[in-house]
């Protein structure tokens, strides 16, 4: 797949577009808006062709029926808050850190290939059992250090993920890590997957599917 750290950024234009909608009195006016928006970083995601039109016909979704009443402010807001603190912030974590460190982190063929489908277990263990973020910290914190203020975690210059809203979760992925800190969270990932019996087999996110399942829980959740 190319580019996970742009794809990963379709969560943030998600959450944003939640927030823009909410913020505008004229509904039709903010759906048009809405789907202008996630339409063009859709486009520049990176995702295959059918994920791509997923995505866009679930957020016009959205925008549609907000625009006619058929949702509410608060049951976006209730979105917003389910695909921040559920397990598709964590899960992204983990696939852009390893984008970001393991081909630099100095390993030979073989560690890199052991840890690689570490984390791809546990990307699949975090969605597959539903594990929130808070859960996931225990994991995560190695490889996470404070930001102030809310807002958008980053790798380098990319907007990858939004933060939830509390503080202790405004935080960034480490600019470099060393190796006992790569090897740590590797180690805790693979323990955590074994935990829970994750088959040890590559496994890659289908975002589209996850933004979907997302947003159709938050809209069945009263």
């Amino acid at each position: 797949m190319k580019g996970c750290l742009i794809t990963v950024g379709i969560l943030a234009v998600i959450l944003l577009i939640c927030g823009i909608v909410v913020a505008y009195k004229w509904k039709s006016w903010a759906a048009s808006a809405t789907t202008q928006v996630a339409e063009q970083a859709i486009q520049k995601s990176g995702l295959p062709p059918a994920q791509q039109a997923q995505l866009k016909a679930e957020i016009k979704k959205v925008a549609d029926d907000f625009a006619a009443g058929r949702i509410t402010t608060a049951d976006l807001e209730r979105m917003m808050r389910g695909v921040a603190t559920g397990p598709f912030i964590p899960a992204a974590t983990v696939v852009s850190a390893r984008q970001k460190y393991l081909a630099s982190a100095g390993l030979n063929a073989a560690e890199q290939a052991a840890a690689t489908r570490a984390l791809q277990r546990y990307a699949r263990t975090l969605f597959e059992k539903n594990v929130p973020l808070a859960s996931a910290r225990a994991v995560l914190d190695t490889i996470l250090v404070p930001k102030g203020g809310q807002g958008i975690i980053k790798v380098g210059d990319n907007p990858v993920l939004v933060t939830s809203d509390a503080g202790e979760n405004n935080v960034v992925l480490k600019e470099t890590v060393t190796r006992a800190e790569l090897d740590q969270f590797v180690a805790l990932a693979k323990k955590a997957a074994d935990d829970a019996k994750t088959p040890d087999e590559a496994y890659e996110p289908n975002w589209a599917d996850e933004v979907t399942k997302a947003i159709g829980s938050a809209r069945k959740t009263p």
